[in-house]
């Protein structure tokens, strides 16, 4: 992807993230807003019912307080004359009231009359309603209670909008004679006055009456003493506001909803919407502009500049020049990659001149090369043709004197010379090893040890290469245990070759092993139909090796102890021999050790399965 794209690209994704966020962030705080607003507004009109609701409470509070202070409403309680009750609410018209009735301080109803709205027919009196106000009545107004009240009364029939007030003199002294009551059934007509009162759509639901509806059961678990005012939205386009009325006993009695159109919140959406528009339109244009400014100051630049360079690379002409213009970094770039072009053309003929000079060297340092090595490889065939000749020359008078040495030991002697022989023997046997070793390296280090493929079987030859060390083990006390596991009695290979390499493993095991065992053991590491891979082991429990020395044991003239006091001796060419072998045989060879418990050598061979007309051949296994 280009640069120009790579800017376009950035450009668009980091003004649609700051869009995305001033656009959720208006929404959120904008909407929310006016969701808020809302929610005033509906409990403003929720209060506007409620207040209406209390206006008609009053209204009927202001009728019960002008009867009970009349004095002649005091004379009645006294004289008991019918015909005043009769004459005055004889007509409950002016007093939009379906129940009147006057009550002494026991509770008794002296007077009561009923009526039924808006005709005005007598009815009768409302099922309930005289018991409410008997002897234990807290609505009963007595001495002392001189307070009109006025509320809501729920009775079986329904509720009531009622007022209270004690029956007393005009000018409010004296003794409470009585109490007189006003009530009006609050039914779906006196609803519809409050709902074209208050221009609102109202409804009331008894809060312990049948099952409610869905919107006033929230409503319900919503409402409280505390919190007599809820708002609960009903859809996308209308809002409901609740009112917990209570009654005159001041306990909950009915919920006043209130439904109103959610204008405010479609207006809120209405702006929200035209401000992200707006916040689109700015946020293109801003993003426009902004990669216009950016491609004619940089962009068409670079792009310029880009593929001069290409063009110069792909040519292969760097005596070409960019071009630069105007006075900003990009120009300084362009004159750097000029005078890098000029440094390129200059060591490029440099590098020519020097090629041909350097050609000239190669070519005469090479025929020197080529005779040194002519040289170096006619001194190690010599070399290695002198040490195999001294090693087979010593060979022979060394099997000499061993044979002298054992006729000798043979014989009648006395315990000194007895001894004396044997430490003759011991050292030609450590001499006809060190002969063997320099006769094997040299074979080694010239390529001339051909190995030889004859069948044989692996526990024959362990125990050949064991049957020679057995005295020597035994002669130190130590026990030489194998562990041949199962593998086919016969393979094709060269046994002469592992025995040498077991016996000079398990001679260095005795060597450096004062006390315990040595322990050889083979097992099969992989096998396919022709051939398979041994595993050998020779574990002693000897000094160890330090793990420093691990990797250095294997190289020639090496030891683990160099210095000059060390008690063991040899060329240290054992092992560096024991390796070329089992490189010849295909396989590895490594240690693990830890002084002072011990090591164990493990090497892999490969050999051949026997097949019935196998015979004796010389050379490789792969």
């Amino acid at each position: 992807m280009t640069i120009r794209r790579k800017v376009a690209v950035f450009l668009a994704l980091a003004s649609a993230t700051l869009l995305a966020v001033m656009a959720i962030t208006s929404r959120i705080l904008l909407l929310d807003s006016f969701v808020q607003f809302e929610q005033r507004e509906v409990r403003l009109n929720v209060e506007r019912a409620g207040n209406a609701l209390s206006d008609e409470l009053n209204d009927l509070a202001l009728s019960v307080i002008d009867y009970s202070h009349y004095d002649r409403m005091c004379a009645y309680m006294v004289s008991r004359d019918p015909k005043f009750p009769e004459g005055e609410f004889g007509n409950l018209d002016a007093l939009r009231a379906n129940f009147v009735g006057i009550f002494d301080l026991t509770g008794e109803m002296v007077f009561g009359r009923a009526v039924a709205l808006p005709d005005f027919k007598p009815d009768r009196i409302p099922q309930g309603l005289p018991e409410v106000f008997g002897a234990s009545s807290s609505l009963l107004r007595r001495p002392g209670a001189e307070a009109a009240i006025s509320g809501v009364l729920l009775l079986p029939a329904g509720p009531m909008l009622i007022a209270v007030s004690p029956i007393l003199p005009n000018d409010r002294k004296g003794l409470v004679r009585g109490t007189l009551v006003m009530a009006r059934w609050l039914d779906q007509r006196d609803v519809d006055q409050l709902s074209r009162k208050t221009r609102l759509s109202i409804s009331l639901r008894l809060i312990h009456g049948p099952v409610l509806t869905e919107d006033f059961g929230a409503a319900q678990r919503l409402l409280s003493v505390d919190r007599p005012v809820t708002v609960h939205v009903l859809g996308p386009n209308v809002v409901a506001g609740y009112l917990l009325v209570k009654d005159v006993q001041n306990q909950p009695a009915l919920i006043l909803k209130l439904e109103l159109p959610r204008t405010v919140y479609s207006q809120g959406k209405l702006t929200v919407r035209y401000l992200m528009l707006w916040i689109l339109a700015a946020g293109i244009v801003f993003g426009g502009t902004m990669f216009l400014l950016l491609d004619r100051a940089v962009l068409s630049r670079l792009t310029r500049l880009s593929s001069s360079v290409e063009a110069i690379g792909n040519l292969g002409q760097i005596s070409a020049r960019v071009q630069v213009d105007g006075n900003d970094e990009l120009t300084t770039l362009g004159r750097t990659i000029n005078q890098t072009l000029d440094g390129l053309e200059a060591a490029e003929e440099s590098l020519r001149r020097t090629n041909a000079e350097l050609e000239d060297r190669v070519r005469t340092r090479t025929a020197q090369l080529a005779a040194s090595k002519e040289l170096a490889e006619a001194a190690s065939r010599a070399k290695s043709d002198f040490m195999a000749n001294v090693s087979h020359e010593l060979r022979t008078p060394m099997n000499g004197i061993i044979g002298m040495l054992d006729l000798a030991l043979d014989s009648e002697l006395s315990a000194e010379l007895r001894e004396d022989l044997r430490t003759a023997r011991f050292s030609a046997d450590a001499m006809m090893t060190v002969i063997s070793d320099i006769l094997d390296f040299s074979k080694l280090d010239t390529k001339g040890v051909n190995l030889q493929l004859v069948k044989f079987n692996v526990l024959d030859c362990v125990g050949t290469a064991l049957e020679t060390l057995g005295g020597t083990a035994a002669e130190k006390g130590l026990s030489i245990v194998s562990d041949v596991q199962s593998l086919p009695q016969t393979l094709v290979g060269d046994p002469g070759r592992i025995g040498q390499i077991l016996s000079n493993l398990v001679g260095n095991a005795i060597k450096f092993t004062e006390r315990g065992q040595v322990r050889i053991r083979v097992q099969t590491e992989s096998e396919t139909d022709e051939r398979i891979e041994l595993h050998f082991s020779v574990s002693d429990t000897g000094i160890g090796i330090p793990a420093e020395k691990q990797n250095e044991i294997f190289e020639r003239f090496t030891q683990v102890d160099m210095s000059s006091t060390r008690k063991h001796g040899g060329l240290g060419l054992g092992l560096t021999i024991c390796s070329q072998l089992v490189k010849e045989m295909g396989g590895q060879i490594w240690v693990e050790s830890k002084t002072g418990t011990g090591s164990t050598f493990h090497f892999t061979v490969h050999v051949h399965r026997a097949a019935q007309d196998t015979t004796e051949l010389v050379g490789t296994l792969w």
